[in-house]
């Protein structure tokens, strides 16, 4: 989903995944129409940052051993909110949130987590 970032790194830590990753991607921008359906991503390394869209079934390599591919985009649906006469926003019936999916492929001690994710207690 535009907005999150996925991270990598062969000693990664938890709780300072900035500090800590070898690679970052970062989603900036998802599109699923009926032409296109890519990716704008912001991917982060030791050498620096580059901006690259990348469409479905596109492989990106990352260091020798570490890639991915953006699988496809899914579109997810959610009801909006209804319509707030303060505002003036919302009341739409559904929202349409396209979500970019990838596949990766490393090392088995590279290790990769999400932005987002959460710790298994």
């Amino acid at each position: 989903m535009a907005g999150s970032a996925v991270y990598g790194g062969y000693d990664l830590d938890p709780d300072n995944l900035e500090g800590t990753f070898t690679h970052r991607i970062w989603v900036r921008r998802v599109r699923d129409d009926s032409v296109n359906q890519n990716a704008v991503l912001n991917i982060a390394g030791r050498s620096g940052v580059r901006e690259e869209v990348v469409s479905a079934g596109q492989h990106v390599f990352l260091a020798e051993e570490v890639g991915f591919t953006l699988e496809n985009v899914s579109t997810y649906v959610i009801k909006a909110k209804p319509f707030c006469d303060v505002c003036k926003r919302g009341g739409e019936g559904r929202v349409y949130i396209p979500q970019a999916n990838f596949a990766f492929n490393a090392p088995r001690e590279y290790e990769i987590t999400r932005s987002d994710a959460r710790r298994r207690r």
